[in-house]
């Protein structure tokens, strides 16, 4: 009985293993700086469907839903958003969000390519270099 039940645990957990990677695991890091005065939307790899949304001027809650499903974070002024990815070349895409009494809107938004190493953080600074939110710069060291 006890070896039925090691076999099985063990059996269980080649499983686990084997579904983990195939799912994809992280073993790099892209992090994003905000050197702006708003809040930013980032995301690595971004689908054209959340380019559409970063690229558009509403971001309402079902736009927000949408672009965390697909592992969108947030950073505020002056703070880090890491995104965890896979070693290789990657898009990372941000977008200035600005909350009023109508909502929250995209300002501005920008993309740039960037190659990540295993196991190393691989920085990416957003600015505005207009200073009034409409004019998002991403750039990497």
């Amino acid at each position: 009985m006890r070896t039925a039940f090691l076999s099985l645990v063990a059996g269980l957990a080649m499983v686990l293993a084997a579904s983990r990677s195939e799912a994809g695991s992280t073993d790099s890091t892209i992090v994003v700086t905000n050197n702006t005065n708003v809040q930013l939307g980032v995301i690595a790899d971004p689908t054209p469907e959340i380019l559409a949304i970063i690229n558009g001027t509403t971001f309402g809650s079902h736009e927000r839903s949408q672009f965390i499903a697909a592992g969108g974070k947030f950073a505020s002024p002056g703070g880090t958003a890491p995104l965890g990815v896979t070693a290789g070349h990657h898009t990372c895409g941000a977008a200035e969000l600005t909350h009023n009494v109508n909502g929250t809107s995209v300002s501005s938004s920008s993309t740039i390519g960037v190659t990540t190493t295993q196991g190393k953080k691989t920085k990416v600074t957003a600015t505005d270099t207009s200073g009034t939110n409409n004019a998002l710069q991403l750039t990497s060291p």
